[in-house]
């Protein structure tokens, strides 16, 4: 189980294609490093304390087709504009 902060030097796994932090004790803002992984397929950080907001910065994840942030604590405004920033994401859960 991780606990904490996604850390910041997440953004250096450059060829990670999938990312699974679900149910963990995971907290805080999600890094703008995590906005570089341009290889990304899938981002899972569902069943987590994640707050704040989304950075319109996920729009650069131009291969991500598989979202779930459910069950955190995310600003209404983060999860409301995931859409608009993610047209070519087809699996979103909020």
């Amino acid at each position: 189980m991780f606990v904490g902060p996604v850390p910041s030097t997440i953004g250096q796994l450059s060829e990670l294609n999938e990312i699974n932090l679900s149910y963990n004790r995971l907290e805080g803002r999600l890094p703008l490093s995590l906005y570089t992984l341009g290889s990304l397929t899938s981002l899972i950080l569902s069943d987590n304390s994640i707050s704040g907001t989304i950075s319109s910065r996920i729009s650069e994840l131009t291969s991500l087709v598989h979202l779930d942030i459910r069950a955190n604590s995310f600003s209404k405004d983060a999860t409301g504009e995931l859409k608009k920033w993610l047209s070519i994401c087809s699996n979103i859960y909020t």
